[in-house]
């Protein structure tokens, strides 16, 4: 079976990213990026597409790693602790327009972390952060589809139009001052590489 793919680079300690270089293995087209599991899993779990072209997904990781530390810095240690000291320990709820961290984990692991708000300047979701992980006891993408499917839950709850917009500037307020975020850190809808580590242990 693996003849026929070319490693590309890692995607988690326990899988790989390999390209198809022909059509020998069913459901596979030459030039697919694949994720080859490296441990015993079901056979519907291994070979899943990660991207139909193995240059666009290297410029998508390389972008993606780019913005990484930036988005976690933004949710780990500013976002977060901001809104837990301002509504979390004062049990108040936030308005729809303040920015609000979201952490989604999978068996104590965090695989995916975003924080956005509803922005009346355009009735839509700003997304200030947008991050996620493949690691190895969760399906290949399904990061991306939860997170996908919980901003756009979040904005239906919100009203407005459900524009999603990773462009728009935000300002976070803590007991310390204010923040001011010009945006997603890669200024658009955020590229998803493999995500190479575990964003956090919880």
């Amino acid at each position: 079976m693996r003849g026929s793919l070319l490693p590309l680079c890692l995607v988690d300690d326990r899988s790989i990213a390999v390209v198809a270089l022909d059509d020998s293995i069913a459901g596979t087209r030459p030039g697919n990026v694949l994720r080859l599991v490296l441990a015993d899993v079901p056979v519907a779990h291994q070979l899943r597409r990660l991207d139909v072209d193995p240059l666009l997904y290297v410029a998508s990781l390389e972008e993606e790693l780019t913005a990484r530390e930036a988005g976690l810095k933004w949710v780990l240690d500013e976002i977060g602790p901001a809104y837990q000291e301002v509504f979390i320990d004062q049990c108040k709820r936030p308005r729809d327009f303040v920015v609000r961290p979201v952490r989604i984990a999978c068996q104590n692991v965090i695989v995916a972390l975003a924080a956005f708000n509803q922005d009346s300047a355009f009735d839509g979701l700003g997304v200030i952060a947008w991050k996620t992980c493949e690691v190895p006891h969760v399906g290949t993408h399904e990061a991306n589809r939860a997170l996908t499917a919980l901003t756009l839950c979040d904005a239906f709850k919100s009203g407005g139009t459900m524009e999603v917009r990773f462009d728009r500037p935000a300002r976070v307020e803590s007991r310390d001052g204010a923040r001011t975020y010009s945006g997603h850190p890669e200024g658009r809808v955020p590229a998803q590489g493999p995500g190479i580590v575990d964003l956090c242990v919880i």
